[in-house]
């Protein structure tokens, strides 16, 4: 129970004791990492799904356009526009969780490894990354972006992020060094379904994949009891593809 008393050319003032009652309990304030006119990093935990993922950089965007990554993973998790992140959970008070909040609705992507070898074109996708997987850190680019790079069984993956200048869009570029043929999983859902311009819809038009720009790599939609997959085969040696992701 908590008392207080105001009124005109009265300040607000408590008649109760003071540690009868702990006001910070209940919401947060909110502590706002904002977008700039450079790109803007920030390392935190985050949510995706019901999972606590422990090892991400979000990236704001002087267009506008954010993301988030998961280093340990190896995978983009998240896509937005407009505010970048809440980070009261993090800074406020002794931040205990740890968690940045994108503001605004996120587009989640499908969080798992973004990169595998399969036995073959039916083998399930992992959960989780292999041994063999590790990570080579990230490099900022000309306009300070990150690139993240990673080893698998001795080939190499780049991933870049470019966001575009007035849409809803973020372009993947990847570029692999490898040895032999690797998978890549661009996005899950309930439904996947290729239109006419080989861009795809994924979950009922939730967010599209616009892979109009490469011929040689086409991906190939697996369909499932539960979820659909929208996977890719990159080729050994030296390759580059990308692809838009459009909400």
């Amino acid at each position: 129970l908590a008392l207080f008393v105001e009124g005109p050319e009265i300040a607000k003032y408590a008649l109760h004791a003071p540690g009868s009652i702990n006001l910070s309990q209940g919401s947060l304030p909110e502590i706002i990492v904002t977008s700039s006119d450079e790109v803007v990093m920030q390392r935190s935990f985050l949510m995706h799904g019901d999972i606590k993922r422990t090892h991400c950089i979000s990236v704001a965007t002087p267009q506008g356009i954010n993301y988030s990554y998961d280093v340990s993973f190896g995978s983009l998790l998240q896509a937005w526009n407009d505010g970048f992140l809440n980070v009261a959970k993090m800074w406020h008070s002794r931040g205990g969780q740890q968690l940045a909040e994108p503001i605004g609705l996120p587009v989640e992507i499908h969080g798992q490894p973004d990169f595998a070898y399969l036995e073959n074109d039916m083998a399930d996708w992992p959960d989780s990354i292999s041994t063999s997987y590790h990570q080579l850190g990230y490099e900022l680019d000309q306009y300070g972006a990150p690139i993240f790079s990673m080893e698998i069984e001795g080939g190499v993956v780049e991933n870049k992020f470019v966001p575009s200048d007035t849409l809803r869009e973020l372009n993947r570029i990847i570029r692999t060094e490898l040895k032999k043929n690797i998978w890549h999983k661009i996005a899950e859902g309930s439904v996947i379904e290729e239109l006419p311009d080989n861009t795809y819809a994924i979950d009922d038009k939730e967010y599209f994949v616009d892979f109009k720009g490469s011929d040689v790599m086409k991906p190939v939609i697996r369909e499932g009891a539960e979820k659909h997959e929208l996977l890719v085969n990159i080729p050994e040696g030296k390759k580059e593809l990308s692809y838009k992701i459009i909400w």
